[in-house]
């Protein structure tokens, strides 16, 4: 499975990826974070959409999940 690429500033014309800021994260809100520009240094509020991706993930089995190896013993 690709990697999720966060999006680009508006504010900023060429601006690189925001930066997920978890540092309002707690146990009983997991998906109280934001996006942040380090070029123009402003906090984003992500949508809907970005909050449920970018907090859980993408939805269904990941084609990269892990596996057993078969060949090691379960002893």
């Amino acid at each position: 499975m690709p990697m999720l690429t966060p999006p680009s500033c508006p504010a900023c014309p060429d601006s690189q990826p925001l930066w997920k800021d978890i540092t309002q994260i707690t146990e009983r809100m997991p998906d109280n974070w934001f996006w942040y520009c380090a070029n123009c240094k402003r906090l984003w509020r992500p949508s809907a959409e970005h909050k449920e991706l970018f907090t859980h993930g993408p939805s269904g089995r990941s084609s990269g999940s892990v596996q057993c190896d078969p060949r090691v013993s379960r002893d």
